[in-house]
């Protein structure tokens, strides 16, 4: 017994491809940053960004001032007591760090 099937009616009775399909691309990018929405988010985020700034430096400011008295207490007070206050600092320095970098993450 010998079978035999004809690739030519095959072709024509299953065409692969009957209709051509379109293909859209978006520019994600553009559209959030064009878009009123984004736009809004944008601007809320580049305020928030500016403040944490302006908070970052007036409490570099302020620890600056607090490292600039605690080296002059150096000289008048015993070297236990300054590694307990330079240990302090220290800790509240780290505190600080943590704290705003937190916020850089919300």
């Amino acid at each position: 017994m010998l079978i035999s099937i004809s690739n030519f009616s095959y072709a024509q009775t299953y065409p692969i491809y009957k209709n051509i399909s379109s293909i859209a691309v978006l520019d994600q990018d553009s559209l959030f940053s064009k878009s009123e929405w984004g736009k809004k988010i944008l601007k809320t985020v580049e305020y928030d960004v500016k403040k944490l700034a302006a908070e970052n430096r007036l409490i570099e400011s302020s620890l600056e001032i607090e490292e600039l008295e605690l080296t002059k207490s150096r000289k008048t007070v015993t070297k236990t007591e300054f590694n307990i206050l330079a240990y302090d600092f220290d800790k509240k320095v780290k505190k600080i760090r943590t704290e705003q970098a937190d916020k850089e993450l919300k």
